[in-house]
């Protein structure tokens, strides 16, 4: 499930489930309104049911939800209770992009974070206070800016756009690097940091990244430790078909 006009996510995704695994998609919308109102109408109930019933009959072993931005908004708790009723009306398990982060993180057996956030600062001010309130110390915030936003200011940020500065918190971060936001497209970006001789970075998990382990994991797979998926011994890094990240 995700936000209309997010295509960061499925390509992504393509990359990172590995065969027999598929996936398929479905749209997350709102009424419009301001950026509170909009991200509050992707987690509405009836709109999220909708969203679930648009799948028919395809037997799914869990649904990723690949929205962190409400999460950080209407907090864990509501978040929760919300998708805790949606399991138990549908029979399926629903897997939240900030529960795979917080998921990825428990296994680093960390308690600390380098937060990375292509939000807006208001986005980017809830989404520190959600990961404080989750129990993590936040040990630095990298706000990524896009100077030509175009229909959206997070879609619309390239790779090439945010490779310097994701670099640059990797070479100097002590924490794992935590990238939110599964509109951003960064896993180029992260391949070449974690494959660089020139770079000792931390460990770095996107929203994607961490959403695809544990819908992985859901449907059995094995290979989901954290250095299987968050650092330079990544199984994904050395067995993606050359060309499939750029």
């Amino acid at each position: 499930m995700v936000p209309y006009g997010n295509f960061a996510t499925e390509w992504e995704l393509s990359v990172l489930m590995s065969k027999p695994s598929f996936f398929i998609t479905t749209r997350l919308t709102d009424n419009g309104g301001d950026i509170q109102q909009r991200l509050s109408d992707y987690f509405h109930p009836e709109r999220l049911a909708k969203a679930v019933e648009s799948f028919g009959s395809t037997p799914l072993n869990a649904i990723g939800v690949a929205c962190s931005s409400t999460s950080y908004f209407i907090g864990s708790e509501n978040e929760a209770r919300i998708f805790s009723g949606l399991g138990e009306r549908y029979g399926t398990q629903f897997i939240r992009a900030a529960e795979a982060m917080k998921s990825g993180l428990d296994a680093l057996g960390t308690r600390s974070v380098e937060l990375v956030s292509p939000y807006p600062a208001a986005i980017t001010e809830r989404c520190v206070e959600y990961w404080q309130q989750m129990g993590f110390r936040v040990t630095g915030v990298c706000q990524l800016q896009n100077p030509n936003p175009g229909f959206h200011s997070i879609y619309t940020l390239t790779p090439s756009d945010v490779e310097d500065t994701l670099a640059e918190v990797a070479s100097r971060a002590t924490s794992p690097i935590l990238i939110t936001g599964t509109g951003l497209s960064s896993l180029p970006v992260i391949q070449r940091i974690l494959t660089s001789s020139r770079l000792a970075s931390p460990p770095i998990l996107s929203s994607t990244l961490c959403l695809a382990r544990s819908l992985l994991a859901a449907g059995g797979a094995q290979a989901v430790s954290p250095a299987d998926w968050f650092t330079r011994d990544a199984g994904w890094l050395h067995s993606t078909p050359a060309g499939a990240i750029r």
